[in-house]
């Protein structure tokens, strides 16, 4: 009679793993030759073949140590390590079949028996990345301030412009998630410095620890107040943090920001009086004016 191999490995969990962070993840697999017993007028007869196993197709980012294990007498095992590539963000799914194949003795035929399978599973995730953006009043820019370098992961510049004084301007903050949205894909999370009120200047602050993939949120409102304040150039700055995410993993911390606030304040009766290109427009209008009512005057004459 014929030997019997089972698959003693239940389903087997890769976990969750960071793309590029780790080697690869490894588990094993074991098989055995599970002695068959049958009954014959009584008496019970134990199968002395032996059985062979070799494993079917491997799912993708999945590898096997070698695709097959060692001959195994009736009560023996044997073990092949699996490993899940890490280098690639993604979603590892399927199921390995394990083929069983019963011989008599070395060198005898070998003959398909019951085969199993077992089922993988595991998630290489994606590190979040992301763009600020503003809207509302004011410029935001990234800038190169080489002052800050290995201080601060980015800095940025968001200019107001002139403000008339005696009024406001509010822009409002927010953080892209530039990765395209998938079971993989990371959050990004952080906060926001506030609140602060500082020379005209003031932020409310956010907190925020769920911005998937393709999405945007971390909302901040930042204004500037030129009640009271002096004419001329008024500037400060404040920091914001951000981490990716992703559950069962620690956060990755992405750096510490800093974004630079400026506004020049100037006099409503500066704001009235036209800019050179503007005088030079107005100049021409009037030229153009000019010609055409001496002209009409000639034709009435």
């Amino acid at each position: 009679m014929f030997a019997k191999g089972t698959v003693q490995t239940g389903a087997i969990d890769f976990g969750t793993v960071r793309a590029g962070t780790s080697a690869a993840v490894q588990r094993t697999l074991t098989v055995a030759n599970e002695s068959s017993v049958i009954i014959d007028n009584g008496t019970a007869y134990t199968t002395r073949d032996r059985i062979r196993a070799t494993l079917g197709t491997l799912p993708a980012a999945i590898s096997s140590s070698r695709d097959y294990f060692d001959l195994m007498s009736v009560g023996r095992s044997s073990s092949n390590t699996l490993s899940m590539a890490t280098d690639l963000p993604g979603i590892v799914s399927g199921n390995i079949a394990v083929n069983f194949a019963s011989t008599a003795a070395i060198g005898s035929p070998f003959f398909a028996v019951e085969g199993g399978t077992v089922a993988v599973t595991g998630i290489v995730t994606q590190v979040a990345n992301f763009t600020l953006g503003s809207s509302g009043a004011g410029q935001l820019t990234s800038t190169d301030a080489a002052i800050y370098s290995g201080l601060y992961g980015g800095t940025y510049l968001l200019d107001f412009g002139n403000v008339v004084a005696g009024t406001s301007v509010v822009s409002r903050l927010s953080v892209f998630n530039t990765l395209a949205a998938s079971a993989f894909a990371e959050n990004l999370g952080g906060s926001f410095a506030g609140p602060f009120d500082f020379d005209g200047f003031s932020g409310a602050g956010s907190y925020f620890s769920d911005i998937a993939g393709g999405t945007r949120g971390g909302f901040n409102t930042v204004g500037f107040d030129a009640a009271g304040q002096s004419l001329g150039l008024h500037s400060t700055y404040f920091e914001f943090y951000l981490t990716s995410n992703f559950r069962g993993l620690d956060p990755v911390f992405l750096g510490l920001f800093r974004i630079g606030l400026q506004a020049n304040v100037i006099d409503a009766t500066v704001a009235g009086v036209p800019e050179p290109a503007s005088w030079s427009l107005m100049i021409a209008g009037f030229g153009l004016v000019g010609a055409a009512m001496r002209r009409r005057t000639a034709r009435a004459a």
